[in-house]
């Protein structure tokens, strides 16, 4: 995965806490400018949208519907900030 600028993985971490502490919308709102900083790197050519990265946006979208809070702040720390 390419590399991504420290403030988003700052969102990723602020987000994986929130989740983890209970406070949902305070993580939507991280994960929100999370998700907006990746499309801006997706739409020009900074990061190339990978297998692993598409399973893993996948699988967050599932937590989401699920209302798995704490599945997404794993995701979030675990598999999309390193």
């Amino acid at each position: 995965m390419a590399e991504r600028a420290p403030s988003s993985r700052n969102f990723l971490a602020g987000a994986a806490r929130a989740y983890r502490v209970g406070m949902e919308m305070c993580g939507t709102e991280l994960l929100g400018k999370f998700l907006g900083q990746l499309n801006e790197a997706l739409e020009t050519g900074q990061v190339q949208l990978t297998p692993p990265l598409l399973y893993w946006l996948t699988e967050l979208e599932k937590a989401q519907l699920r209302n798995d809070h704490l599945r997404i702040a794993d995701i979030l720390e675990y598999e999309l900030a390193p």
